[in-house]
């Protein structure tokens, strides 16, 4: 299907291309449909009684975007790393169980490498697409899309996969709260799974527990601000702290990444992007809670994950790859900004608020994409 014998950059910009116009094409037709039908509810719209269909659609071709994504081999990329891992699966370690058992799993069936990223691609994006009917039965279209369209969404289908799994899971628990009681089962076990696939997982599952404890969103909100000048001060100390503490219990790898002391290209530093992005989110989900009053309680314990979270990584900021712990966050940010819009009437023109969302998030991936 795909002529290998090409470079990898015309192959990676050819697949890249595909998905991100592809995204932004489907996110225009809802875009104007929305526009030019805001006066019908935001319940009702046509696109419900199709939208698993119009995401099939989607989710279809995404997943072989995904399986067929060119390696470039000899750079020892994460995406060429787990093929080897699979490929050499008796003499590999694993550190995460699930993983493995996944890993294992697939190499039953098949060891083709194509097969291989395919049924990581239908976990991660099918994952995702399930947690998006959970959040919104009657929207769920519009999540999924928010979800698409979101900052480091295809990076993680098609390099930092592992994660991009293990983030599905967690997302998929998440949308299950306070639903019956049985559903608190299938939570738990999802947010374990998450943490087996990937220990970073640790980290938001952490900041969940820590949410349903510490409900008053205000006082998180200090809290994160707090944390937003103790890392502008000492950042650095933090940083090396937290990594030491983090290679004593999840491996040198991962408290490399936090610790500055690590040389590298990377560009590390105090992200001021990285805050303002971070930020967004807080304060739209603070405008729909206390200037709308929308007091939803899976929602407030959504926000607060995402804060507690985000608090985490502004102060390692400065850590090596740290989008990567931001991401940690950022995963949560669709359901944040949209969620509300589709749970309650909030606006006199709904649908022109909702359909802005979803283009001003598309806008700034698309953006980030073609600089």
């Amino acid at each position: 299907m795909v002529n290998q014998e090409l470079p990898f950059s015309i192959l990676a910009h050819y697949f890249g291309a595909t998905f991100y116009w592809g995204v932004l094409f489907v996110i225009l037709i809802v875009f104007f449909y929305y526009i030019h039908n805001d006066n019908i509810s935001f319940r009702e719209s046509k696109f419900n009684s199709n939208q698993f269909i119009l995401s099939l659609f989607l989710i279809i071709p995404i997943i072989i975007i995904f399986a067929y994504y060119p390696i470039e081999w000899g750079t020892y990329s994460d995406r060429e790393c787990y093929l080897f891992v699979f490929k050499n699966f008796e003499e590999s370690e694993f550190g995460d169980y699930i993983w493995q058992v996944i890993n294992l799993a697939i190499r039953i069936i098949s060891n083709d490498q194509f097969f291989f990223f395919a049924v990581l691609a239908v976990l991660y994006v099918g994952l995702r697409y399930i947690a998006c009917i959970q959040f919104s039965k009657e929207n769920n279209l519009i999540v999924f899309l928010m979800m698409l369209s979101s900052f480091m969404f295809l990076s993680y289908g098609i390099n930092t996969i592992r994660a991009g799994v293990a983030s599905s899971f967690l997302i998929l628990s998440l949308s299950l709260l306070f639903k019956k009681r049985i559903w608190n089962i299938i939570l738990i076990v999802m947010m374990l799974i998450s943490i087996g696939i990937h220990k970073s997982m640790i980290i938001p599952a952490t900041a969940f527990l820590l949410s349903l404890l510490f409900k008053d969103s205000k006082l998180l909100i200090v809290c994160w601000i707090s944390a937003f000048f103790v890392s502008f001060l000492v950042g650095g100390y933090i940083s090396n702290f937290l990594g030491d503490i983090v290679s004593e219990n999840a491996g040198e790898q991962a408290g490399g990444y936090i610790s500055s002391d690590e040389k590298g290209i990377y560009n590390r530093g105090f992200r001021i992007d990285f805050i303002l992005y971070s930020l967004a989110p807080i304060v739209v989900g603070g405008y729909y809670i206390f200037k709308k009053e929308f007091f939803n309680k899976e929602y407030i314990t959504l926000y607060n994950t995402y804060i507690i979270t985000n608090i985490f990584f502004v102060l390692v900021i400065r850590a090596n790859f740290v989008d990567r712990f931001g991401y940690l966050s950022w995963m949560l940010m669709p359901i944040i900004l949209i969620y509300p819009l589709l749970k309650q009437k909030l606006f006199v023109r709904q649908n022109i608020v909702i359909a802005f969302t979803l283009l001003f998030n598309e806008l700034f991936t698309f953006l980030m994409y073609l600089r």
